[in-house]
């Protein structure tokens, strides 16, 4: 059974700092009184929310679905040396419809981690 928490600490804070913090606990995905607690005793390390955001989880799958993609395509180009030209177009189109859209995917993954950073900062 777990004690009822009852007894309070006052603690001063300049207006940056308890914002800062309350940030920060929102990040962990815990109230400002548990990520102090568990600053304080150390049992957890003020750090991210483990879990990974459901974001970075649909990237890392496109991901390995657009390398797949570019290895079939590298393995077509490698495997035939004497394509003709119309096959060349046609998997060079391929190949850049598939780097564009890696592009765009790294581009969102870039937004998404400056935001966490700059969240963190504040």
């Amino acid at each position: 059974m777990t004690q009822q928490r009852i007894e309070k600490i006052q603690l001063c804070l300049t207006p940056e700092e308890k914002l800062k913090a309350t940030q920060l606990a929102k990040n962990l995905g815990t109230t400002v009184s548990a990520f102090f607690r568990s600053a304080i005793y150390k049992k957890y390390e003020a750090r991210l929310d483990r879990q990974i955001p459901e974001i970075t989880v649909k990237s890392y799958l496109k991901l390995g679905k657009i390398g797949n993609n570019i290895n079939q395509i590298a393995k077509v180009l490698n495997s035939h040396q004497k394509l003709n030209t119309a096959v060349h177009y046609d998997v060079l189109f391929e190949l850049k419809q598939e780097l564009t859209e890696l592009k765009e995917l790294l581009n969102n993954l870039l937004y998404f981690f400056r935001q966490i950073r700059d969240s963190v900062k504040k």
